[in-house]
């Protein structure tokens, strides 16, 4: 797209776009630290060292690897804790184009025309679709346990779809289906120990994705490196429910029966539009319902691999 062809109000759009930016990254790099940030750095610094730190939590707390990892070399170290809050934009960006590649496919990288635009009103939608971004967000250990895992399920989402990508049509982004067993088992790994609404999301992904392909080719076509990604992944996740830490925390506080939570539930969703003790979660939730509901109505679904696309995010969204 060349300069002059640029009409003045798209170019008050991308300076918007531009000043937003700037203001969050000025809003997460100036965010003090609060709550749990408090009692990771105390708990870090009477531990005894970072091996001690990983063992204490690991055994009495949770078994989530990046909030172990992450929390022990970020928030103990200013600087790095500085670096680290101007890079939230980053990785605001990295989640943006990772669900952009799950969604569209192939044509990711195909900015030209209105590709650019679609992308951003896209990045847009998805950032006011974030709940409760203060906390998963800005906030150190929320986004040690909310975004980073989020990031974590999407790179294994994308490398999985890289490897169904059909290789008689011409991909920019199949070089992902060729990367080395150990990044794939890495990949996998951190995903399965990330948290655990990713594990059920991404195993459900997985399944519903080995029974249409296996529907359609045989399931021996698919690469070695695939099956590795996997096989990190059941680590990752043994990893993380096996964690003595996840029973300890269990222990402290009894769970809501079966009754209780249909009882909330049946009482959360008829309020949640208005917010009625749901924070700023309500509103999506009602959102997210017409843009199923409307998607019953796009022509485009008339198309089988649309209609398989749509029922397995459907599945995967209920989890």
């Amino acid at each position: 797209m060349k300069f002059k062809n640029i009409l003045p109000s798209n170019i008050a759009s991308y300076l918007l776009i531009i000043i937003s930016i700037i203001l969050l990254d000025a809003i997460t790099s100036s965010q003090p630290k609060i709550s749990d940030d408090w009692y990771v750095l105390w708990a870090y610094q009477n531990s005894g060292g970072l091996i001690n730190y990983w063992m204490n939590f690991y055994g009495n707390w949770t078994g989530r690897v990046p909030i172990i990892l992450l929390s022990s070399l970020i928030i103990p170290n200013p600087l790095v804790e500085d670096a680290y809050r101007h890079f939230v934009i980053i990785e605001i960006i990295i989640l943006t184009g990772l669900a952009w590649y799950i969604a569209i496919g192939e044509k990711v990288l195909k900015f030209w025309n209105c590709g650019f635009a679609a992308f951003l009103l896209f990045g847009m939608l998805l950032w006011l679709a974030l709940p409760s971004r203060a906390e998963t967000v800005t906030w150190l250990n929320g986004n040690f346990a909310y975004l980073v895992p989020a990031i974590f399920a999407l790179i294994f989402i994308a490398t999985s779809k890289s490897f169904f990508v059909d290789f008689n049509v011409k991909s920019s982004i199949q070089f992902i289906s060729k990367l080395k067993s150990p990044i794939c088992f890495l990949i996998g790994f951190l995903a399965g120990s990330s948290q655990e609404q990713s594990i059920v999301a991404c195993t459900l992904y997985s399944l519903i994705n080995l029974y249409q392909y296996a529907q359609l080719k045989n399931l021996k076509s698919i690469s070695m490196n695939y099956w590795i990604l996997l096989l990190g992944f059941l680590v990752g996740a043994i990893f993380l429910i096996a964690a003595p830490g996840n029973y300890v925390r269990l222990s402290v506080m009894d769970a809501p029966g079966l009754f209780d939570i249909a009882k909330r539930m049946l009482l959360y969703i008829p309020s949640a539009y208005f917010e009625i003790g749901t924070g700023e979660l309500g509103k999506p939730i009602w959102l997210g319902i017409l843009i199923l509901f409307a998607l019953f109505y796009d022509n485009q679904l008339d198309k089988p691999d649309n209609v398989r696309e749509a029922k397995m995010w459907l599945c995967v969204s209920v989890e």
